[in-house]
């Protein structure tokens, strides 16, 4: 974890286990809460997550855990982990799944049988961090996008790669499994197609992705 960093969790409040935590993606440890949102200080979960959280995980009523697919900038440029929080605020599944390119990934799915991990085209940009950049990513068109459908009890042998449009999505609005076998996604807010940044929108198409995955 980087709780050492000079920056702090800023994007999602989430609470898990008696706790209030501040959360950010890309490695940074989760900081606790007051309920009154004043700072306590970085608090990881009970020191079970091989490095930090992401900006949004997922809760399973269904089980009560808490799910999350991480990517840690600097210290894991090869690879991204997919987390689960059990009842009790320790993490207890964190399988790391093989990428290329430093993928950001802001967001994931869960469903019944799946986490999503979008692997998509915006990525670590090396001349932007080796010039001194806070967050360095940016539009990588030759990053083909893809979304792994990882079975929920499986590890990165198990994942199953599907290639998607050219594409950036910052939250998927939702994701599940359908009758004839596929996975079915929507998401909002997406870069894509012909895009130069990662945060331009298509204007011919501004807001909406669907994807299905065999």
């Amino acid at each position: 974890s980087n709780g050492d960093r000079d920056f702090g969790p800023n994007t999602a409040v989430g609470g898990r286990a008696g706790k209030t935590r501040a959360m950010v993606e890309a490695g940074t440890t989760p900081m606790t809460l007051t309920y009154g949102i004043d700072t306590i200080g970085y608090a990881d979960f009970d020191g079970t997550p091989p490095g930090g959280i992401t900006a949004h995980p997922k809760y399973d009523p269904a089980t009560g855990e808490l799910h999350a697919v991480c990517y840690s900038y600097p210290g894991q440029l090869d690879r991204v982990r997919r987390v689960v929080v059990g009842n009790g605020g320790r993490v207890g599944k964190a399988p790391d799944v093989p990428v290329d390119d430093m993928p950001m990934i802001h967001d994931m799915s869960l469903t019944a049988r799946y986490a999503l991990v979008y692997d998509l085209s915006v990525c670590l940009d090396i001349e932007e961090a080796m010039g001194g950049g806070l967050f360095p990513f940016a539009w990588n068109p030759d990053h083909q996008a893809r979304v792994g459908l990882l079975p929920r009890d499986g590890t990165a042998a198990d994942v199953i790669w599907c290639e998607a449009p050219q594409c950036y999505v910052f939250h998927p609005a939702n994701a599940y499994d359908a009758d004839d076998g596929t996975v079915v996604t929507t998401v909002e807010g997406s870069a894509h197609r012909h895009a130069t940044s990662a945060f331009t929108l298509d204007p011919a198409d501004p807001l909406g992705l669907g994807f299905q995955l065999r």
